[in-house]
């Protein structure tokens, strides 16, 4: 059904204490029914003129009854209709005094008496974790939340770090992760991906919407929370490709892999510390060929060799430079640098 745009205007008279009035509530409802039940329009009119005009209203076909409520600080008269009909208040007032406001909203999403939450979080425990890729993972906990009677909104995870120990306590001011209270069961989370070799402090405090804003409880952080000690992890590549220049490397079970970006084995050394290469191998700065480097067995074979070699000249050129002298019944093997002053020639051993 389609509806039709009227402007309707609604007066009424009045009698009583000017000063202690604060102005009229004016509603349009369906007939039949009133304010306290369902309305068409409702506005707020002053206390200098009993008249107010809805403008431009949306109407189904239909009749309507128009009301009109006086109102005063922390009570508001009956609604009176046009008809006569009289239909009592449903009790709340709309101007009302600090307290009575205070009351009303008091403990709503909206508005909250100042103070923080009435209790703490308990932290139980903390532990770490090494990741293999040198990283570590700090994991938090702690107890169920028990309401008390200012109730907490949120639970701060307050947390710090530092090269150095005596951290102390992480404050306000320091970094923080917001959670939902949870009260049924206890809750923990879990920092990944900490730098190792670092100190870290860690602390919980609750948190509640006031008129203040945000009002937060002290910050539980127990000795074992403050200056933790995360030290190093091992890096673990195990059977997982990293990127190395235009190649990348592999280590698992069999050693070290290096292949280039084409996917060709270039290099391997086993778990033995043998090494075998099929690239090119920079030795002092020169590209030698793989073909001209010597095996440990072919060295020993060459060195053997030339020591060998080494000993028959030098006994040759030895028995070259012997000569024979008769002197009795003896032969004297000598050399020209070895004289005694006697004639006689020193034996060479």
């Amino acid at each position: 059904m389609a509806g039709v745009i009227k402007s309707l205007k609604v007066t009424w008279d009045w009698t009583g204490d000017i000063y202690a009035l604060k102005g009229f509530n004016v509603a349009i409802t369906p007939e039949g029914s009133n304010p306290n039940e369902v309305t068409t329009a409702i506005s707020r009119a002053g206390k200098d003129a009993f008249e107010h005009t809805f403008k431009d209203l949306v109407l189904e076909e239909g009749n309507y009854t128009a009301w009109v409520q006086a109102i005063y600080e922390n009570i508001d008269s009956d609604w009176e209709s046009a008809g006569g009909i009289t239909v009592e208040d449903d009790g709340t007032a709309t101007i009302t005094t600090y307290d009575q406001h205070k009351t009303l909203l008091d403990e709503t999403a909206s508005y909250r008496t100042p103070g923080p939450p009435s209790n703490n979080p308990v932290p139980t425990n903390i532990s770490t974790r090494d990741n293999e890729n040198g990283t570590l993972d700090i994991t938090l906990e702690w107890a169920a939340y028990e309401q008390g009677e200012r109730q907490a909104d949120m639970i701060f995870l307050f947390y710090k770090k530092g090269d150095n120990k005596n951290l102390g306590a992480p404050t306000e001011n320091d970094n923080a992760i917001i959670f939902n209270v949870n009260t049924g069961s206890a809750s923990k989370h879990t920092i990944e991906g900490v730098a190792p070799n670092k100190y870290y402090s860690f602390g919980l405090a609750a948190g509640r919407r006031t008129e203040n804003g945000i009002e937060i409880g002290k910050i539980q952080s127990p000795y074992s929370w403050q200056n933790v000690t995360i030290g190093s992890a091992t890096i673990n590549h195990d059977s997982v490709w990293a990127t190395a220049g235009r190649g990348s490397v592999l280590i698992n079970d069999s050693g070290l892999i290096g292949k280039k970006a084409d996917g060709t084995i270039t290099f391997q050394i086993d778990t033995d510390g043998e090494a075998y290469f099929s690239g090119k191998l920079i030795v002092g700065g020169e590209v030698a060929n793989i073909s001209d480097l010597e095996t440990q067995a072919g060295a020993q074979v060459k060195a053997d060799r030339a020591r060998n070699d080494a000993i028959q000249y030098a006994d040759e050129i030895i028995r070259s430079n012997v000569k024979i002298k008769p002197k009795g019944a003896h032969l004297w093997h000598f050399d020209k640098h070895l004289t005694s002053t006697d004639g006689i020639v020193a034996k060479i051993i």
